[in-house]
């Protein structure tokens, strides 16, 4: 844990920068492909922000019209 406060030298940086970077590309690659996978997998089943909005939009006017409905009949 100590040594991951200290600044890195020249050696290290000569040594291990190359390795460094192959393992930071190869992450980044990881993670935009998981994005990838679960883009397509969502716009499969169809679960869009637009289909989510409209489900949103429909159920909050189910709601206000059974609202609306439930106020206007007497008690």
């Amino acid at each position: 844990m100590l040594a991951a406060l200290l600044p890195r030298t020249e050696q290290e940086d000569r040594l291990l920068g190359p390795v460094g970077g192959r393992i930071t590309g190869g992450a980044r690659n990881a993670v935009d492909a998981a994005k990838e996978a679960g883009r397509d997998k969502l716009n499969e089943l169809n679960l869009t922000r637009e289909a989510g909005s409209s489900t949103l939009q429909t159920l909050v006017k189910s709601v206000s019209d059974a609202a609306l409905g439930a106020a206007k009949r007497p008690a």
